[in-house]
């Protein structure tokens, strides 16, 4: 259990404690500034368009003090924003491991409401794994903004992690009180469909996918890939949660795990996957695949994108499944309309997502990084293109620069091409990029937790077109889990460490330079009386003397050009 001060109740302020109200629908039309799943949209491509930006300088920014209340547990899922408009108080979302999710107000980080959703996992129980102590909520939750529904996956215990739940929980978004017909307990559900979930095996990492009021989950296994498992997607009616969906790869293995989880493009659904186990035959392993709305999957090659060494990356553990997919436009190319993805080989791809292309059918490929992709990228317009960050090594820095950060540029053609712009230091430890704009042809920032050491975190943020240094947080004082990612939202930047949420006002550019007064045209030669003494007068601020002396010097010309003066 939760320590004895959280329980199911709303926090009223910072000192009060009410009960939660009778649960209810809290739908509302939120405003645009709401982040309601990870990456902000269902592309998963972790791009922040707000007018708002225009006049804000990121090298200004500045923690807001005071902020924020502690969280107890490892907050590995990103935060959620509820731009509430002008019915109340904007809210900030987390969720720990510790199976814990708090609602903090928007503009103090004080508690709204905490809701304890059961036991987590003890990592103990485990049949292997890298995750400690415990195993909770690890990915990011959802939003549904229609039922006004807070959907999140966790691990639940009922008996110290003897027997093991993955369960989908509903909860009020205003109020935290559990919505009717929740949770959904997944191997419980599956079973009355005759397929196994095997719970200890699985393990629940990627984002949510928030799709017409459909929450989806990718599982893959635990570190060390133990036991068998199937790669899976379940699907759960925010509205109705006894309609689920679910689809499984054919094969033991092939882990839906990547943190960005899966991704849309409004109509189909898009999975990456890792290798397969004890086959000769293509499985879905090492893939992307495209699967419908009710988790559907075609297996043709429109449906799938695999390379044609698939195989070997099975047998060596080389999964392409761990960095995206992400959807995305790319006006002026044939084709417009991708996919990217990146995996363990340090390759990124560009896929036809109407015709993903079955075995080695990619539009356009490159290697990028020596090594291992595995956070989430961030695709953004920029001034000057379309761009996309990884996390890694670069393989191809120009003009010699190393970095664990690598932008990309993806520019249009027939077919497009990925070529290396930049290479920046983000000394990161996996945590995974997103991108601000003003506009969505303006200047791009990109923001990622950097760390200084393994206690010691910082917020970082570069240019977008150039990879230069913009900002540098001082350290956090504690760490941040991997692939937890920052959020924007009015003017604010979001993140949790493993200790307290923090938020960081973006602080307006400088003031436009002091007026100047033009030169005045010499004065015409003229004799003037001595001078008297001035009347006496207060002090005035530095700032009204040296107008008020601008004002009496251009007095002053002007009466001597016009033979005012006596």
């Amino acid at each position: 259990m939760g320590p004895p001060w959280i329980s199911s109740l709303t926090m009223c302020g910072a000192a009060a404690v009410c009960l939660l109200s009778a649960a209810g629908s809290h739908a509302a039309d939120y405003g645009p500034a709401s982040v309601l799943q990870y990456h902000k949209n269902p592309s998963k491509d972790g791009y922040y368009v707000d007018s708002g930006l225009k006049g804000l300088e990121p090298s200004r920014t500045q923690p807001v003090p005071s902020y924020g209340t502690p969280l107890l547990g490892q907050s590995y899922a990103q935060q959620l924003y509820v731009d509430r408009g002008s019915q109340a108080e904007d809210l900030v979302i987390s969720a720990t491991q510790e199976n814990i999710v708090t609602a903090h107000y928007a503009s103090t980080g004080q508690v709204a409401w905490v809701n304890t959703l059961a036991d987590p996992v003890p990592s103990s129980s485990l049949p292997c794994g890298n995750i400690a102590p415990v195993v909770g909520v690890l990915s990011t939750p959802v939003i549904d903004e229609a039922s006004g529904t807070l959907i999140l996956s966790a691990k639940t215990t009922n008996d110290a992690g003897e027997t093991q739940q993955y369960k989908f929980f509903g909860l009020d978004v205003v109020t935290g009180v559990l919505k009717k017909g929740y949770p959904v307990d997944v191997a419980a559900v599956l079973a009355k469909r005759g397929v196994v979930f095997q719970t200890p095996a699985q393990l629940q990492r990627g984002g949510l996918l928030m799709l017409n009021g459909v929450a989806y989950a990718g599982y893959g296994g635990n570190s060390g890939d133990c036991q068998e498992y199937r790669g899976r997607v379940v699907g759960v009616t925010a509205a109705d949660p006894s309609v689920v969906y679910s689809y499984n790869v054919s094969a033991n293995k092939g882990a839906i795990w990547a943190p960005g989880g899966p991704a849309s493009d409004g109509a189909s659904i898009f999975v990456g996957t890792g290798n397969t186990q004890g086959v000769t035959e293509f499985s879905e392993g090492n893939a992307v695949l495209k699967l419908s709305p009710t988790l559907e999957y075609g297996g043709e090659s429109p449906d799938f994108f695999a390379p044609t060494d698939w195989l070997r990356l099975d047998d060596v553990d080389l999964d392409l499944g761990t960095a995206g997919p992400v959807t995305l436009n790319l006006p002026g190319s044939t084709p417009p309309e991708l996919v990217f993805i990146g995996g363990k080989e340090g390759i990124v791809y560009l896929l036809d997502r109407t015709t993903l292309g079955g075995f080695d059918g990619s539009v356009a490929s490159a290697m990028v990084v020596n090594g291992v992709i595995i956070t989430a990228p961030a695709i953004y317009n920029s001034s000057d293109g379309t761009y996309a960050a990884v996390r890694g090594a670069g393989a191809s820095c120009p003009e010699g620069n190393v970095g664990d950060l690598v932008g990309l540029k993806l520019t249009p053609g027939n077919p497009p091409t990925i070529s290396t712009a930049w290479c920046a230091n983000a000394t990161s430890k996996g945590n995974s990029p997103m991108a601000t704009t003003a506009s969505a042809d303006g200047k791009a920032t990109l923001w990622i937790i950097g760390a200084n050491d393994a206690d010691d975190y910082t917020l970082n943020a570069y240019n977008g077109e150039t990879g230069a240094l913009l900002y540098q947080s001082e350290g956090l004082g504690a760490s941040v889990s991997r692939f937890h990612t920052p959020i924007y939202a009015k003017g604010r930047i979001y993140l949790a460490t493993t200790e307290r949420p923090w938020a960081f006002d973006i602080g307006a550019a400088a003031a436009a330079d002091a007026f100047v007064a033009p030169p005045l045209p010499p004065p015409t030669p003229t004799t003037a009386p001595a001078p008297t003494a001035a009347p006496t007068q207060a002090a005035l601020p530095r700032a009204h003397t040296a107008t008020l002396q601008v004002f009496i010097a251009a007095v002053a010309a002007w009466a001597v050009l016009t033979g005012a003066a006596r």
